[in-house]
């Protein structure tokens, strides 16, 4: 062990165990003390060069569901790092068991910043590395950095910039993970407080979706392409192909 008063003094110092010696930073002090200025610090001493590539704000709705993905199994230490009690993390799991891991993770996230309004891209990419997950990632949900056009070859512009239909609602309805609806529609624009509204109004997850679909046609201007649903449901991990299959045969 290492006296926290000698580590104050030291960027480094040994540390002994049954498994021999090794190191521990002067910055790991924040997450046994919890010393803010500290974490600010340890943020931008490790990722300078990323930190150019990230915006200095927090995360959009689309975001969150994005960055999602890439939390994994040691999701619990990952928003430990970010002040997010033990309790919250339980309740959050729990409540909401009928998602897929993805969209439980997305709906950690949003709790948090609403009690955390200061946790930003650079503060998210700190704790994915400390914990295992890889913060260049960040990169890749910014908006700027994503496809505009689903990528097919065997899909005309023309097909894929079609508008979509109220004919076609249903169609798309039946291709929707119903456990991963959630992160599917932050993707396509609505609020999580929007899709909450449905999921009181609409217990039956099949009307939930179709009620969802509708208000996202009518609500969304221009009307969406048939191209936006596709990427939104790529993103989303869902079964693009036999979606196009369907929408064609129609």
């Amino acid at each position: 062990m290492v006296k926290k008063d000698d580590l104050q003094q030291a960027p480094r110092l040994q540390c002994y165990g049954s498994n021999g010696t090794r190191w521990i930073d002067r910055d790991d002090l924040s997450i046994w003390f919890g010393n803010p200025n500290q974490k600010t610090k340890r943020t931008r001493l490790r990722h300078v060069d990323l930190s150019k590539a990230l915006p200095d704000r927090n995360l959009s709705f689309k975001e969150i569901g994005r960055v999602s993905r890439y939390i994994g199994g040691t999701y619990q230490m990952f928003f430990a790092e970010l002040d997010c009690e033990v309790a919250i993390l339980e309740q959050e799991m729990e409540e909401h068991r009928h998602l897929d891991f993805r969209s439980r993770i997305a709906k950690i996230f949003i709790h948090l910043l609403k009690t955390k309004a200061d946790t930003g891209f650079l503060a998210i990419a700190d704790a994915m590395s400390r914990h295992g997950m890889d913060p260049s990632k960040l990169v890749n949900i910014l908006d700027s950095n994503r496809n505009v056009m689903f990528i097919d070859e065997t899909l005309t512009d023309t097909w894929l910039k079609r508008y979509v239909s109220d004919n076609d609602v249903p169609i798309i309805a039946d291709h929707v993970d119903i456990k991963s609806y959630f992160n599917l529609f932050l993707e396509l624009g609505f609020t999580p407080k929007i899709v909450d509204k449905f999921d009181y109004d609409y217990k039956d997850i099949s009307k939930k979706i179709t009620a969802l679909l509708e208000a996202f046609i009518k609500e969304t201007k221009p009307r969406p392409t048939v191209n936006s649903i596709l990427l939104a449901m790529q993103e989303c991990d869902m079964d693009t192909e036999s979606l196009i299959r369907a929408l064609k045969s129609a």
